[in-house]
């Protein structure tokens, strides 16, 4: 991708994510779940064994985890132009995630319910520059 092209993505990517602030990025936990869940059992029960799904707390622990995840999400979002700075932290990540039994093939689910949730939450602003 030529930098133009970089930047007019990042431009695109931070307007987009403003916007997604404002309208309550706490509101896109749940269904950003409940999209991971329908796309792959194997994620489903990653979460099942750590989360006791048929309580009610269980709601709110990972409405809290989405919100972790969306607060990582903007610190790349704001490191996109110099990507060593979150390198390490996304190790620590990897890791993390792969202890608890994460594959590689799972973060195409953990994309596409993202775009999902945004495309959804977004309405008419959404875009297939976006989903790009």
């Amino acid at each position: 991708m030529a930098n133009e092209q970089l930047r007019a993505a990042t431009e695109l990517a931070m307007a987009s994510w403003s916007y997604i602030q404002k309208k309550n990025q706490k509101s896109l936990g749940l269904p950003y779940f409940k999209s991971i869940f329908a796309r792959s059992s194997d994620i489903a029960q990653i979460f099942a064994d750590r989360f006791d799904m048929s309580r009610d707390d269980c709601t709110q622990a990972l409405e809290r985890h989405a919100d972790m995840i969306f607060k990582h999400l903007e610190q790349a979002l704001l490191a996109i132009d110099a990507p060593h700075l979150m390198q390490s932290r996304m190790e620590i990540l990897g890791r993390q995630h792969t202890f608890r039994g994460v594959l590689p093939e799972h973060v195409d689910v953990f994309g596409a319910a993202l775009l999902d949730v945004l495309a959804e939450e977004m309405g008419p602003m959404w875009s297939d520059d976006l989903r790009e």
